[in-house]
């Protein structure tokens, strides 16, 4: 068995939901995420299938850190994440297209050079990273539009952009065709296999059947924040 490059042990995630009615609310929890046990290999591509509602979102970001696990731990080449340095956080990262996540009134460029100086990189290597991430995605055209001016397929490209500036190993994809013409799929596909092939690892939570058999070679179930089951494919 290879070694995990990520894995997740009994992963719980909870909410607060407030509920009542009259004056009187008080908070619930809510699971979303329940003893999710997954791990990642070196070179593997996983997809995460399951109905809306179903998790997915959340797991990944709790797989990158983004979120904090309520209960269980994931390690990253067996150390913990959570509390890690920004040395094992980084090999971890997550394509979110959410406009809140960039900002909105400056440029795509002025965006992925902000980020970039997030990873350490600054000058003449930061210019390199941020022309290979552009070219890769097709967004060098648009690079000195301001964010908030983008379709919302320009808009994903330039996170996955963003994803391949930041040098992770790691990489969580939440349906990361949406919105895409059929040329950028092509591109995100491309960019998976060449990640993968260079022993890096990716989990890609979709809908769509042909992306996942470009990127996938195993296929993970989720329902109701619980594995029920996996294929190889």
């Amino acid at each position: 068995m290879p070694t995990s490059r990520l894995r997740a042990e009994a992963v719980h995630k909870e909410f607060s939901v407030w509920k009542g009615f009259f004056g009187f609310i008080k908070p619930q929890r809510k699971e979303v995420l329940s003893g999710v046990e997954i791990a990642l290999a070196a070179g593997e591509g996983v997809g995460l299938c399951g109905a809306n509602g179903a998790g997915k979102t959340t797991l990944l970001k709790v797989l990158s850190g983004v979120m904090l696990p309520t209960r269980g731990r994931v390690l990253v080449d067996e150390r913990p994440l959570a509390g890690a340095g920004v040395g094992l956080r980084g090999r971890v990262a997550m394509a979110v297209a959410e406009s809140r996540s960039f900002y909105w009134r400056l440029t795509c460029r002025s965006n992925l050079l902000f980020f970039a100086a997030l990873q350490g990189l600054a000058g003449r290597e930061a210019a390199r990273a941020l022309d290979r991430a552009a070219e890769a995605f097709a967004v060098t055209s648009f690079l000195d539009e301001r964010f908030y001016t983008l379709s919302s397929g320009q808009m994903q490209r330039i996170a996955l952009a963003r994803l391949l500036l930041s040098g992770a190993e790691i990489w969580m994809l939440d349906e990361p065709g949406r919105d895409l013409d059929v040329d950028s799929k092509a591109r995100l596909h491309e960019e998976v296999v060449r990640l993968r092939r260079a022993g890096g690892t990716a989990l890609v939570a979709s809908h769509d059947e042909e992306e996942l058999a470009r990127t996938c070679d195993r296929i993970v179930m989720l329902e109701r924040g619980r594995i029920v089951g996996a294929e190889e494919r």
